[in-house]
């Protein structure tokens, strides 16, 4: 898979990282990989159902919440697992 850096600036003046950087892909990608004949399938699952991320603290969840979007914090991780049991 074809790897990228993806830093996460502190600030505007981009000297500051706000958290580690680290390689990443895109999965969604992959099919790129794979020659004109080849078939690739997908099964899609609504998030709440199989996906939540564990990856902001406090206050960057409460901006997402606060823009609509999903929290990804631990609590919002562990209410998600309650749901879905």
């Amino acid at each position: 898979m074809p790897e990228f850096v993806n830093p996460k600036f502190a600030d505007e003046t981009k000297t500051k990282f706000k958290a580690l950087t680290r390689l990443e892909c895109i999965m969604q990608d992959f099919p790129k990989l794979f020659g004109k004949d080849a078939k690739v399938g997908f099964t899609r699952f609504d998030r709440w159902f199989c996906f939540t991320a564990v990856k902001n603290n406090i206050k960057d969840a409460a901006a997402k919440a606060k823009g609509k979007l999903p929290p990804e914090c631990s609590s919002s991780a562990e209410s998600d697992f309650y749901f879905c049991q």
